[in-house]
């Protein structure tokens, strides 16, 4: 009898949860509840059936956009709207929202309200953009390549005019293949309407802090960092291949100004844009302090991701390599044997980062200088092109070199602009055919540089 009580007595205790793990698995949960609250501020996934896509180089230039969803979701102290009126933690963004054949989606649940058309609670007065790329085009016309350099149209002198608070867009107009690669001249397709690439306004309410402070300066804002996950690739489980497209797609984010958070005139939220007045304050073409910029920082109130910045077909490689010819500092072209541009040697995998030159003002054939794409990789510095940074995937998911997107203020209401469009100056922009494929565009928002095994304290000892 005493052996099986002894027995009995040793089960009991293995069976006990000592102190020093109960102490473990208190940490444990503690560290999980803190990660679900900051790991993911904003997640938007995209889903595009990409239809007889084309490049530059091609004079119909179509990406059909039929399939694209976009799904928003907030933690605790964030609020999203696609109106400025409802509210929620998820909002849904689609065709037919954008459109207005879908009512709008909050919570995952049907509000009964339509974005635009009649009765729409999101009209184009006051600046306002939602438009889908395809939206009143009866031969579906889609994603359209065009080239942006990061900035915004406002001129306090015009503020009718329509392009204000517009981020910058240029498209081709022709383009012929000569001695110095291609010759390009292009035009400002900026406009609310515009088909060429896809645009909706996201309202970003910020409820932490105690106090709004209406004067801007970056150094009291909060800093809002794209998730390690985001990315945009082709949907290869049918066991089609990207045909590369998808490394020339860009995503941009522009804040063009704020209120205060307890603000409850919806018409002031709505109107939100560019120029600051008494209740708003405008976001774009200034620098940290507040002071006027023609170069504000990229990062503060805007942002262009570029998700597969080392990512490169070799048919792309090819190409560059067998077009761009060097032109001297003056322009002219050199006709020499050893003309080549510098060649993209860029790994077995063809991996690495090129710059973008994109274009920044109209590229006329009266240009005392003809335009070629490659300028700026060929040993010329046109005045019509800018080298443009962007957000890399590369840089995102390392935490030493991460960079935010944004940056919002505390109990603020933020007008965020964001633009999904294909950079046709990126040298993966070539006339290569994508046909009935899908691309996933999917990306996140976060207030955490690190991640949740990289904080402080995600580790447990057990004196925690």
């Amino acid at each position: 009898m005493n052996n099986e009580q002894n027995m009995q007595n040793m089960q009991n205790m293995q069976s006990a949860e000592s102190p020093q793990r109960k102490i473990v698995k208190k940490g444990r949960k503690k560290r999980f509840a803190r990660s679900k609250k900051i790991i993911i501020a904003v997640g938007i996934t995209a889903i595009v059936l990409v239809v007889a896509t084309y490049a530059w180089f091609v004079g119909i230039t179509r990406v059909n956009v039929e399939m694209f969803e976009v799904n928003v979701v907030t933690t605790e102290g964030l609020a999203l709207s696609l109106d400025g009126k409802n509210w929620g933690s998820t909002v849904k963004v689609s065709k037919g929202i954008i459109e207005g054949t879908e009512n709008e989606e909050v919570d995952g649940a049907d509000i009964n309200k339509k974005l635009v058309g009649d009765g729409g609670e999101y009209l184009a007065t006051a600046g306002n953009v939602n438009h889908w790329s395809s939206a009143g085009n009866t031969d579906k016309r889609g994603l359209e390549p065009v080239s942006s350099p990061g900035t915004i149209f406002y001129d306090s002198a015009s503020a009718s005019d329509s392009k204000n608070s517009q981020a910058r867009f240029f498209a081709k107009t022709t383009m012929t293949s000569e001695k110095g690669g291609y010759k390009l001249t292009a035009g400002e397709v900026t406009s609310p309407t515009a088909k060429g690439y896809i645009a909706f306004d996201l309202f970003l309410k910020n409820a932490t802090g105690a106090t709004y402070q209406s004067a801007y300066n970056a150094a009291y804002d909060e800093a809002i960092f794209l998730t390690k996950a985001s990315d945009a690739r082709y949907d290869t489980s049918g066991g089609t291949e990207g045909q590369g497209i998808e490394n020339s797609v860009r995503v941009g984010f522009y804040a063009l100004g704020r209120v205060a958070a307890n603000t409850e005139n919806t018409s002031v939220i709505q109107g939100i844009n560019c120029a600051t007045t008494a209740n708003v304050t405008s976001l774009c073409n200034i620098g940290p302090t507040g002071t006027a910029s023609n170069t504000p920082v990229r990062g503060d109130n805007w942002n262009i991701w570029e998700p597969n910045d080392t990512a490169h077909r070799a048919d792309a490689i090819l190409r560059y390599n067998g077009a761009c010819i060097k032109r001297s500092t003056t322009g002219v072209y050199d006709n020499s044997d050893n003309n080549a541009c510098t060649a993209l040697t860029l790994g077995q995998n063809n991996e690495g980062y090129v710059n973008t030159y994109t274009i920044k003002a109209p590229i006329l054939l009266s240009n005392a200088v003809d335009s070629n794409i490659y300028d700026g990789h060929n040993g010329y510095e046109n005045p019509s092109m800018d080298l443009t940074e962007t957000l890399t995937n590369t840089v995102n998911r390392v935490e030493e070199t991460r960079t935010s997107l944004l940056h919002v203020a505390p109990s603020s209401i933020t007008k965020i602009r964001v633009y999904i469009y294909l950079e046709g100056q990126d040298i993966d922009n070539f006339d290569l055919a994508a046909e009935y494929q899908t691309l996933k565009i999917s990306f996140g928002l976060t207030k955490e540089r690190f991640d949740e095994t990289s904080v402080p304290g995600s580790n447990p000892t057990t004196t925690e």
